[in-house]
């Protein structure tokens, strides 16, 4: 927090806590703490290795998974044919969330964050959580109505503790970003049935339809990123035009703003071209040009895109829970650099 927030606090909205210890592969966690212990759930796969009693562990424990990869080393679990009534335990957002929030406000008390940023709390849709570790359609199906009660859940706990006004949350659009684009079809072993933008649109409503209008909400849509490299490398930002679009129309609450992922070799126009479809209103767009390298490589990405789009603000491509520690001054002095041209 210090280190992004003392920075870079002066430019950003929110700051998250970073996703530390046993959360540190994004929502992989939800595996072995809420999926495996279901009683309508069968766990079909496990990576290696895994400490099943210590879940707090099991990521530290499982550092070699990282280097197997998604296809080698994941979980894959189904829903039990007789199950009913299906209720996921508590997937521990919240609980950290309230945890992080505590030592946000002291440093930022103590002046070593920008008194103006908000904390933020980064969820995963449906098919983020869901569709990468069950069997099929069938089982995500099963479970959609679950997750979207076990969110409403953090979320109530969420927000009876960190005033709206301090608040940013982020839905994070992962699965959904690589089911809409057509380049992606081999990398599921399954595809649910109907139109997938209108299954985002529905996820993004469903879990959005508790925040309060004082809330600053926004969505991060996601090619993957494991090894700082995205699972699938994007054509072009068609498809998340289009999700955008149907992001900032699907909810009541006014969505603030989307991200959009940029990779590190695309400065042509035809990579920024869809940018002028864009329909998003009053929703600011964030374009994840930000890579380190040098200040001119990041200006030039920024001036392409201005060619479409006139107004929007930068960041890095997918975050950087993947980037080493060595690599992180690199990576703040690249954004203010950038910030600091523009």
């Amino acid at each position: 927090m210090t280190r992004w927030g003392g920075a870079l606090g002066d430019a950003l909205l929110g700051l998250p806590d970073g996703e530390t210890g046993y959360r540190r592969m994004w929502m992989e966690f939800l595996c072995f703490q809420v999926f495996e212990p279901n009683p309508a759930i069968e766990t079909l796969e496990r990576p290696p290795p895994v400490n099943s009693d210590a879940p707090e562990e099991w990521r530290e424990a499982g550092d070699d998974w990282i280097s197997l990869g998604y296809d080698k080393g994941t979980w894959l679990f189904r829903v039990r044919e007789q199950a009913s009534d299906i209720r996921l335990g508590e997937l521990g957002y919240a609980r950290e969330a309230l945890s992080s929030y505590e030592t946000f406000k002291l440093l930022r008390e103590s002046g070593k964050i920008d008194s103006r940023l908000r904390f933020e709390v980064s969820i995963p849709l449906h098919d983020s959580s869901l569709r990468w570790y069950m069997q099929s359609a069938s089982d995500v199906e099963a479970l959609w109505d679950a997750y979207t009660d076990a969110v409403h859940r953090d979320l109530a706990s969420i927000f009876e503790h960190i005033p709206a006004e301090d608040l940013v949350i982020q839905w994070d659009a992962c699965a959904e970003t690589l089911g809409y684009d057509e380049n992606t079809s081999g990398h599921w072993k399954w595809r649910p049935d109907g139109s997938l933008i209108q299954r985002f649109s529905k996820s993004m409503k469903q879990l959005s339809s508790p925040i309060p209008k004082d809330v600053c909400l926004g969505v991060h849509l996601c090619y993957g990123s494991f090894g700082e490299a995205h699972l699938v490398e994007p054509t072009d930002l068609r498809c998340c035009v289009e999700l955008a679009d149907a992001a900032a129309e699907s909810t009541e609450h006014q969505l603030n703003y989307v991200h959009m992922p940029v990779p590190i070799g695309r400065c042509d126009d035809s990579f920024f071209k869809p940018l002028t479809d864009l329909q998003i209103g009053e929703t600011k767009l964030y374009l994840g040009l930000v890579h380190d390298e040098s200040v001119e490589a990041n200006v030039a990405r920024y001036e392409t895109a201005r060619r479409y789009v006139a107004e929007f603000g930068v960041a890095a491509e997918c975050g950087f829970g993947r980037a080493s520690q060595d690599d992180v001054p690199g990576l703040i002095a690249a954004h203010r650099a950038l910030i600091d041209h523009i």
